[in-house]
C-alpha cells in the first residue's frame, strides 16, 4: 500500500497520461489508492469477479 500511495502521488501534477503493467496484488492496492476504498473491500469483490489475465484497467482523474 506504501508503494501505491508513493507511485500515485509521485504522478501528482507529473504526468498527462501513465501506464502501468503490474500484477494482482499491485493492482488491487493501486485501486485502493484511486478509488479511496480498503483494501480488503476490494479483495472481496474480486473473489466474486476474478481480476482477468492480460486484463486492461483504465482510470481517469476528474476535478
Amino acid at each position: 500500500m506504501r508503494r501505491a500511495t508513493a507511485f500515485v502521488e509521485g504522478l501528482e501534477g507529473r504526468a498527462t497520461a501513465v501506464v502501468a503493467m503490474t500484477h494482482h496484488a499491485a493492482i488491487l492496492a493501486l485501486r485502493s489508492v484511486l478509488e479511496r476504498r480498503p483494501v480488503t473491500e476490494l479483495v472481496e469483490e474480486v473473489r466474486v469477479c476474478k481480476t482477468p489475465n492480460a486484463g486492461v484497467l483504465v482510470c481517469e482523474r476528474r476535478g
